[in-house]
């Protein structure tokens, strides 16, 4: 299911909404480095090439996210 972001205007007799892109997780995000074994369990744990953040979340976005394969998930 996709997610988009939405800018919203209000005016004293209007409001709206514009899509204004698609909101794009980490967990789809072609910058995501994946750190496998990471810890003492074993688990993986994730870093950004893009940006300079420290670890991420799979559930994360930022604003310089890129989908993984040209788009398909």
């Amino acid at each position: 299911m996709s997610e988009y972001i939405v800018k919203e205007t209000n005016y004293p007799l209007a409001s709206g909404q514009e899509v204004v892109g698609e909101l794009i997780r980490c967990k789809d995000c072609k910058h995501r480095i994946e750190h496998k074994h990471y810890g003492d369990l074993g688990e993986s744990a994730y870093t950004c090439e893009g940006n300079m953040v420290g670890w991420i979340l799979p559930d994360d976005f930022c604003s310089h996210a890129k989908r993984k394969n040209g788009g398909a998930v």
